[in-house]
């Protein structure tokens, strides 16, 4: 059967509007002519998209450009900075740092209580506890959070789902479901760049069991799909 590769006006509309936020994301304060000459849009099409992304609250008019000129300013359009808030948990040995960042990564608050690490159900629930009440405290829309992205010292699978190494802490083969039960929010692992130096520095036959290890639980991994 023939597929059809036709492209439908509403996936245009679609690809459009995410060129011109894109380009605003990383040109504050761009003007329509602006967006017009560096994307080679039509105005129309740029005015059309302007106005549907400040109707949704993703851009915001941030003044008028200066021109020099006598006549009407060109209006300028910057992102909002937290549409979107991203959530980072980091576990510690003796305390948990929770951070929320901006669009921009520019961090927006921050604590750090002190938790006491204990690879049981017990903490994970209070870990999580903490979370939402940090999360909530920040009077965030629904669904203005994008997820949270959680690091704990060890290394991560490729998916983000698993912890395939934690010596550190005592913890491999913990997954991220511990946090998930907890959280109504997307969760996934990141890699902690402090426990690759770790390694690095180990001695060369435990280096070498580690990556044995790594191995035979990324091969077991990918026997699931």
């Amino acid at each position: 059967m023939k597929m059809d590769n036709r492209i439908t006006q509403e996936e245009i509309r679609k690809t459009n509007r995410q060129q011109i936020y894109r380009f605003i994301y990383h040109n504050p304060r761009s003007s329509s002519p602006g967006i017009c000459a560096a994307l080679g849009f039509s105005r129309p099409t740029v005015a059309s998209n302007l106005a549907a992304l400040e109707e949704e609250g993703m851009i915001f008019k941030a003044g008028l450009q200066e021109t020099g000129q006598i006549g009407r300013r060109p209006v300028l359009y910057s992102i909002v900075p937290d549409y979107r808030v991203a959530v980072g948990l980091e576990i510690l040995e003796n305390r948990i740092n929770i951070v929320a960042v901006n669009l921009y990564g520019k961090q927006i608050a921050l604590i750090s209580p002190h938790i006491r690490y204990v690879n049981d159900d017990s903490y994970y629930k209070t870990v999580c506890g903490q979370t939402v009440s940090f999360i909530k405290s920040l009077h965030l829309s629904e669904g203005q959070v994008l997820g949270i992205g959680i690091t704990m010292q060890g290394l991560v699978s490729p998916d983000g789902k698993l912890l395939i190494y934690g010596e550190i802490l005592g913890n491999t083969g913990t997954e991220i479901g511990v946090f998930e039960k907890y959280l109504p929010y997307a969760c996934c692992f990141i890699q902690d760049h402090g426990c690759l130096i770790y390694v690095a520095e180990c001695p060369p036959g435990r280096r070498h069991h580690l990556e044995q290890t790594r191995g035979n639980r990324k091969a077991r991994s990918q026997r699931h799909f």
